[in-house]
């Protein structure tokens, strides 16, 4: 290969010789007595991070011949100095945050508690995330898929571990690792509410007029402490099932309200079912009740059927 302008031509006797009479080719820059070699073994280049700025830097590599010829490769460096971090959802922090007890209340079965953990990594994303016991003893681990880059807001993952380990109240760490192996540590307050809240109070018939759909509802009760200076995880929604004559039950429905609404006949007799489920979520027992739809401005309406409302079951806990 020569330059476009080249020194010398192979038709020309060479104008240099070396000390025993060979020939030497004289580049653009003067004559050398070594080849420019034309499959060269690789070469690192080393550069300092620190001249980078955090996130994605540009670089360009240029390759030059012997004769000027260029070719060059851009390719894109991500910088991540930015360790993790997690965000642990408070359970029942639309319920009745407290900011003087910012304890994740955690839900509880026969044989496991679950928390919920979103961790992020702006730059390298995330490769996974530990839940740590107070001896730093691993209790659950959940690692990410990275084979397409690792995920930079991965969707909530569920850290679960032996209720045999859980104390009522109790400290745990979470640990997240990035792309780059910058760990974080967070640690969160533990607290196992086992307890069911109470069961709803009087079920009855609201208000209904002929034509439009029938109001039913009923009065929430407490979600109970846990021991004597813990506060339980508080109501979340109700959930209610309906069933009309000669028929049966409904799935249950769920509100966050303390009533429903149902389309009815004037003098129409409904069974309905209600229970509380707390932010740990534990099932209370149900309520029930007879109501017969009677317009709510008819002067002498009839009463309920049933009596007093009377409790169906007992309290059931559930891994929400």
């Amino acid at each position: 290969m020569v330059a476009p302008t080249p020194s010398w031509s192979p038709r020309r006797r060479c104008p240099f010789r070396g000390r025993r009479g060979g020939c030497r080719c004289q580049r653009p820059s003067g004559p050398t007595t070594a080849p420019c070699p034309t499959a060269p073994s690789a070469k690192d280049f080393e550069y300092t991070a620190a001249q980078l700025n955090e996130g994605i830097s540009t670089l360009t590599g240029t390759a030059t011949d012997a004769v000027n010829n260029t070719r060059s490769i851009t390719w894109q460096l991500k910088v991540d100095r930015t360790h993790p971090s997690v965000a642990l959802p408070l359970v029942g922090d639309d319920v009745d945050p407290d900011p003087e007890d910012p304890a994740v209340y955690v839900a509880v079965n026969e044989s496991q508690f679950s928390l919920l953990a979103e961790p992020t990594d702006v730059y390298s994303g995330v490769t996974r995330v530990r839940l740590l016991d107070g001896l730093a003893n691993q209790v659950s681990s959940h690692d990410f898929d990275c084979s397409t880059g690792c995920p930079t807001a991965p969707a909530a993952v569920a850290l679960s571990g032996p209720v045999s380990s859980l104390t009522t109240d109790q400290t745990y760490t979470v640990e997240v690792t990035d792309a780059v192996g910058l760990k974080s540590f967070h640690p969160v307050r533990l607290v196992a509410d086992r307890d069911a809240p109470l069961a709803p109070a009087e079920v009855a018939l609201r208000s209904y007029t002929v034509g439009a759909p029938a109001a039913i509802g009923w009065e929430t009760q407490e979600d109970p402490d846990i021991g004597t200076d813990l506060r339980g995880s508080g109501i979340a929604r109700s959930e209610y099932r309906v069933q009309r004559l000669l028929g049966s039950f409904g799935p249950w429905e769920s509100t966050e309200e303390d009533q429903f609404e149902i389309s009815a006949l004037p003098a129409e007799t409904v069974q309905v079912e209600v229970r509380s489920v707390d932010a740990a979520g534990n099932v209370g027992p149900t309520a029930g009740q007879t109501v017969t739809i009677v317009p709510t401005n008819d002067p002498t309406p009839a009463q309920p059927v049933g009596g007093t409302n009377t409790i169906w079951s007992s309290p059931v806990s559930v891994d929400r």
